[in-house]
């Protein structure tokens, strides 16, 4: 059972990838500039869900040498600290000129400590709030949060 829900994971995750890949093509066909964001709160912890996270990075940096990758993070390492690690623990060379890390203050609201039920879903949702307050009160894109 496992194994099916992990190809099933595997597959959803490709598809996801392959759609996006086309929507920068196209993109980038009519001369826009596009971003992409990844929520992952714990981008430094070094575990299995790191490494599908800096996989997908690496893969969007070769296939869309013009797309901006925002990483929305609780870390408080350096850029260079994380991408550091990265490269340390996967061998993976992350081009960190093209990678911006937002950082997200109330992680630890987030935590699965606080919210033992629901813990994904209330998390999302603290953490999206937060973003969506700073960027509101700012006036800003995420690229300046």
């Amino acid at each position: 059972m496992q194994s099916l829900q992990l190809f099933v994971l595997v597959l959803v995750s490709l598809l996801y990838i392959a759609m996006r890949l086309l929507r920068m093509r196209t993109a980038r066909l009519q001369g826009r500039d596009f971003t992409i964001g990844f929520f992952h709160p714990h981008c430094n912890s070094g575990g299995g869900g790191e490494r599908v996270l800096w996989q997908y990075v690496r893969i969007l940096q070769q296939s869309a040498p013009d797309a901006r990758i925002l990483i929305y993070t609780g870390d408080a390492e350096s850029a260079e600290e994380i991408l550091a690690k990265t490269k340390e623990r996967f061998g993976l060379t992350i081009d960190a000129a093209r990678v911006k890390f937002v950082r997200l203050r109330l992680r630890r609201l987030a935590a699965a400590e606080s919210w033992p039920r629901f813990t994904l879903l209330v998390s999302h949702r603290v953490l999206r709030d937060e973003h969506q307050l700073r960027v509101c009160r700012r006036g800003s894109s995420p690229k300046n949060a």
